[in-house]
C-alpha cells in the first residue's frame, strides 16, 4: 500500500508540472500578444492559440483526473483538477514581480478615462470600487493593458483576475472543479439535483451506441469551456451527431452528450451563497415594423442596445441563404444569430423578481455545497416563477467566473447591480 501512494505521489508531481506548463502556455495574458484568429465554432470569441493547445491541455487534465481516481484517495483526486489554478495564479504572481523589477511591466491605476479600455466586467467591478473609495491598477506590459489587476485598500493590496473574489491571496476551495462540465454534472447526480441526462465520451463509436439508445433530439459539448463554444444544441439524426461530436472533439478528446431539454435557458448568480440575480436568455432577433429592411432592424438593434454585433448577424442570415434587404412584416420576428450570449448580442430578459423562492433557495443550495462564493448556474425551465419540482428543470453548467455584465445591458427589464454584492462580498470576507 505505501509503495503504491510513493509511485502516485510521484506520478502527481510529474503530472502537475506538466499540467502547469500548459496552464502558463495557455494563459490569456500570453495570449494577448499572440494575433487573433477565427473560428466559426467559437464565434464570435476570437481564439489566440490553435485548438491543438486546448487539446492538449484538455488530454492533460483527463490524465490526470484518470490517474488520482485510481491511485490516489477519491477525497483527494476529487480536487486535483483544481492545483492547475493554483499554479498559475502562484506563476502570474512571480511573473508580475519579475516583470516589474526588469522594468518591462507596471501597475497603472484605474480612473474614468481608462475604465472604457478595461473588460466589461472588470470595468463594471472597478467603477464600484472607486465609489467606495478603493483604488484598482491594472498590469501594463509592453504598454499594452493585461488581465491582471491590483486590489488597494486601507489595510494592504491583492492581485486578481476579473473580479475581486478571484484574488491571488483567498483561494476558494470548492468541493470539485465545476468548471468541468462533467463533474458538475456527476455531482448534481450524486445528491438527485435536476439536471440533463447524459454521459461523457471519449469514443465517438460508444456515444453513437448512447444517443441512439437515450433519442434525439440531443446536445453534444466540450467537458470544458464557456460561452457555448463548439456546442451543438437540438441534434436531430446520426448524420447531425457525427459532425457534433468531431467539432466538440477539436478542443479535447473527451465530450458529453446529453439529452436536449425543452425550455427557455437562464442564468442565474449567487454571490456568498446569496442568489442576487436571475435573467432569461434568448439568441438575438428583430421584429419587423413593415417598413425597415432586415439590415436596418439589425443596425437599430445595435443602437438601442449598445451592442456592436450588426456585421456577426448579417453574416449569420447571408450564410444561410436570408436576403438582409428583404423588409419582413410588421409584428414578424427574426432570429439574428444562433447563440444566446451577450457577446453575440443575445437578448437578455431580467426576472430577478419572477423567479419562485424555491428555485433561489435550491441554487444557494447547490453554492453552498460546492462550497464558492462566486458562481452563475446555467438552467433550463418552462416556467421560472414554478417550483422546480413542479415543471421541467435542468441545471446545465457552473461558472466561477460568470458574465455578470449581462445584468446591466437587458433587453427588457431592470438593471441589477451585481458589482455591488460582490464588493459587499470582499469587503466582508477578504478586507
Amino acid at each position: 500500500m505505501e509503495k503504491v501512494k510513493t509511485t502516485a505521489t510521484h506520478r502527481q508531481n510529474k503530472l502537475l508540472i506538466v499540467r502547469g506548463a500548459i496552464f502558463i502556455l495557455e494563459s490569456r495574458y500570453i495570449m494577448k500578444l499572440i494575433k487573433k484568429k477565427k473560428c466559426p465554432h467559437c464565434e464570435p470569441i476570437d481564439i489566440y492559440l490553435p485548438h491543438s493547445m486546448a487539446y492538449i491541455h484538455s488530454s492533460i487534465v483527463s490524465v490526470c483526473n484518470s490517474a488520482y481516481k485510481k491511485l490516489i484517495q477519491n477525497s483527494f483526486s476529487n480536487r486535483i483538477s483544481l492545483i492547475g489554478n493554483y499554479i498559475e495564479k502562484g506563476f502570474i504572481s512571480f511573473l508580475v514581480k519579475f516583470l516589474s523589477f526588469i522594468k518591462l511591466g507596471r501597475f497603472v491605476l484605474i480612473n474614468k478615462a481608462v475604465i472604457e479600455n478595461l473588460p466589461r466586467k472588470t470595468a463594471l467591478i472597478a467603477q464600484e470600487a472607486i465609489k467606495r473609495g478603493y483604488k484598482i491598477e491594472y498590469f501594463q506590459f509592453l504598454n499594452r493593458i493585461t488581465n491582471i489587476f491590483r486590489f488597494n485598500y486601507g489595510g494592504g493590496s491583492f492581485l486578481f483576475l476579473s473580479s475581486p473574489l478571484l484574488n491571488f491571496s483567498k483561494f476558494d476551495n470548492p468541493k470539485i472543479n465545476f468548471t468541468d462540465k462533467y463533474e458538475f454534472k456527476k455531482f448534481l447526480m450524486s445528491l438527485n439535483l435536476p439536471h440533463p441526462q447524459g454521459k461523457s465520451f471519449i469514443s465517438s463509436k460508444s456515444a453513437l451506441k448512447y444517443a441512439a439508445d437515450l433519442g434525439f433530439p440531443i446536445v453534444v459539448k466540450p467537458t470544458s469551456g464557456s460561452l457555448s463554444r463548439h456546442t451543438t444544441v437540438g441534434i436531430a439524426d446520426i448524420p447531425e451527431l457525427k459532425n457534433a461530436i468531431r467539432v466538440a472533439k477539436m478542443l479535447g478528446p473527451r465530450f458529453i452528450v446529453e439529452k436536449f431539454i425543452e425550455g427557455d435557458v437562464y442564468r442565474g448568480v449567487v454571490i456568498g451563497n446569496k442568489f442576487v440575480a436571475a435573467a432569461r436568455r434568448e439568441p438575438p432577433s428583430i421584429v419587423g415594423d413593415g417598413v425597415c429592411t432586415i439590415s436596418q432592424l439589425i443596425e437599430l438593434k445595435d443602437k438601442n442596445t449598445r451592442k456592436q454585433n450588426s456585421v456577426l448577424a448579417k453574416q449569420f442570415l447571408k450564410s444561410r441563404g436570408v436576403n438582409i434587404e428583404t423588409i419582413p412584416e410588421l409584428g414578424e420576428k427574426i432570429s439574428i444569430y444562433n447563440k444566446v450570449i451577450l457577446a453575440a448580442g443575445g437578448d437578455i430578459h431580467d426576472v430577478t423578481n419572477a423567479i419562485h423562492k424555491e428555485n433561489i433557495a435550491l441554487l444557494e443550495r447547490i453554492s453552498k455545497l460546492l462550497e464558492t462564493s462566486l458562481v452563475g448556474f446555467d438552467f433550463i425551465t418552462t416556467n421560472i416563477s414554478k417550483p422546480w419540482h413542479t415543471t421541467p428543470f435542468a441545471i446545465i453548467e457552473a461558472n466561477n467566473d460568470p458574465h455578470f455584465d449581462m445584468h446591466y445591458y437587458p433587453t427588457s427589464g431592470k438593471t441589477i447591480n451585481v458589482a455591488k454584492f460582490i464588493l459587499d462580498e470582499v469587503e466582508e470576507t477578504v478586507i
